[in-house]
């Protein structure tokens, strides 16, 4: 699959400077299994506003809601404000657009399963940081055995 892109290149012509278009064609994404999309800008204005229309699933004091809804808003308005597909790529900073789209269509069954098991409910109200839900007890640390002998 190719995908057409226009590049402007400044040309000299009769001694006066000009700029022209050209056409740059994007040929793979360089990621093995991941195809060109040839209307990515447009494929993921849509993507964005079946997100942000998913979300309204989840309450809206929620943190995961709020958190998707404003990084999922800045990709829609940079796509909206751009036309090229690399000014967005770059705008945004993830990848390509192909994987934007790819975690966005992750992120649509994320939410889906958000909603269909009612996660909130399993999270709001209880107070604890990330460190308590990802790290081991300080007696499951390597080397806590070991501190512990010393002291």
């Amino acid at each position: 699959m190719m995908s057409k892109r226009l590049l402007n290149v400044r040309t000299i012509t009769g001694g006066v400077k000009a700029w022209r278009r050209c056409i740059v064609t994007k040929t793979s994404t360089g990621i093995v299994g991941l195809e060109v999309d040839l209307n990515g800008r447009a494929n993921l204005i849509v993507q964005c506003e079946n997100i942000l229309e998913a979300l309204k699933g989840i309450p809206e004091t929620n943190g995961y809601r709020q958190d998707t809804e404003k990084i999922v808003k800045y990709r829609l308005e940079t796509a909206m404000k751009f036309e090229d597909e690399e000014m967005i790529e770059e705008e945004i900073g993830q990848g390509q657009l192909e994987e934007l789209l790819e975690h966005g269509e992750d992120e649509l069954k994320l939410i889906q399963m958000y909603i269909d098991e009612k996660m909130w409910e399993q999270v709001d109200g209880q107070e604890f940081t990330n460190q308590e839900i990802f790290l081991p007890e300080a007696d499951e640390q390597p080397g806590a055995q070991e501190t512990k002998k010393e002291a």
